[in-house]
């Protein structure tokens, strides 16, 4: 994942996934407020419909507010934000340790830090498309694949090894039970970080989940076969190709090239 996002020039917001990824969430989520907590969690999405981009605009206006206005400031942020400060401070101190790593392995140049702070990790040219929302979304499911949902109505998912599955209630595109008749999920596909069973064991969850589109999905998934207006992925998920033939053509070429990368 960090690999493509050198050649995408989307380096940072990887860097901060990749770093978070075994950490414990940097969203504080306690019980008495746990309303408000949501609400500021899903403020951090931007409508993007993914819970990784929630993670990376928090962190990336925590570093800005620490850089413009001081520690005193962002401490503040995050207490009104819901955002665990020690976490943050982890996932950052992580975030440095695996730029240094790539820097000694000579895939990228060190950044100063002022260009840190006003760039992201990797400098301006290796973070041309880091605001590229579906793009960061295309990269965080060619990490995590074979991590793909697809939605087989109302709440209920299923993966290529698992289902039925449901939403963890701590993701922002969780739907409450109750509701899902009104509230059904507006995506088929969904990338997430990992599974987690319930207590008792009978209920599987995804946690840290993005909305994908079926293109997405298709080019920066699993291996592609064709089958006359179709593409069938991995022998579980089936694309239906409504447009010109020769968009067949253009996917698997293009996922041709991305496999050699």
């Amino acid at each position: 994942m960090i690999v493509l996002s050198v050649i995408f020039r989307c380096l940072d917001p990887i860097l901060i996934l990749g770093a978070a990824s075994n950490e414990r969430s940097i969203f504080l989520s306690p019980l008495e407020r746990r309303k408000e907590a949501n609400e500021a969690r899903l403020a951090f999405t931007q409508g993007s419909g993914s819970d990784h981009i929630a993670l990376i605009n928090a962190f990336r206006e925590m570093r800005y507010i620490r850089a413009s206005r001081g520690e005193h400031e962002m401490i503040a942020f995050a207490r009104e934000n819901f955002i665990h400060y020690g976490a943050f401070r982890t996932v950052d101190n992580t975030v440095q340790q695996i730029e240094d790593i790539l820097v000694q392995a000579g895939l990228i140049p060190r950044t100063p830090p002022k260009d840190r702070y006003q760039n992201g990790y990797g400098g301006r040219t290796l973070n041309e498309n880091a605001i590229s929302v579906p793009l960061i979304k295309a990269l965080v499911l060619a990490g995590t694949y074979p991590n793909l949902a697809v939605n087989t109505g109302s709440i209920l998912y299923r993966t290529p090894s698992e289902g039925p599955v449901l939403i963890h209630p701590s993701s922002t595109n969780y739907v409450v039970p109750k509701l899902a008749k009104d509230n059904t999920p507006s995506t088929t596909l969904l990338t997430y970080s990992s599974m987690a069973k319930s207590t008792d064991g009978n209920t599987l969850f995804l946690r840290e989940t993005s909305e994908v589109t079926p293109l997405v999905a298709a080019l920066f998934g699993g291996r592609l076969r064709p089958k006359a207006r179709m593409i069938d992925m991995d022998y579980w998920l089936p694309f239906s190709i409504r447009s010109d033939p020769r968009a067949v053509k253009a996917i698997l070429e293009f996922k041709k090239g991305l496999d050699r990368v």
